[in-house]
């Protein structure tokens, strides 16, 4: 059986078992840079979700009242001519 022979000069015998090949590594795991890279934890997934409703909350609440506004000055505006063409 083969040893594995250590800096300090120990010696152990090499157990298959106890290893991972590297072909195994780069077919069964991601590196921390892929990961990093590639990925999104769900934490932070959830949080840019929550961000982005709110978002679009607040400007579907700031365009209803845009509506608003633009209602209540062609209200104001019809009221005027009205008022302008009651006197003339």
């Amino acid at each position: 059986m083969a040893k594995i022979v250590y800096e300090d000069g120990t010696e152990k015998d090499f157990n298959e078992e106890d290893f991972i090949s590297k072909e195994e590594v780069s077919e069964k795991y991601v590196s921390k840079e892929e990961v990093e890279s590639n990925y999104v934890s769900k934490e932070k997934y959830d949080q840019k979700k929550k961000q982005t409703k709110e978002a679009f909350k607040q400007l579907d609440l700031a365009k209803k009242e845009g509506v608003e506004v633009d209602k209540e000055a062609m209200a104001n505006q019809i009221r005027e001519e009205i008022t302008f063409s009651s006197k003339h």
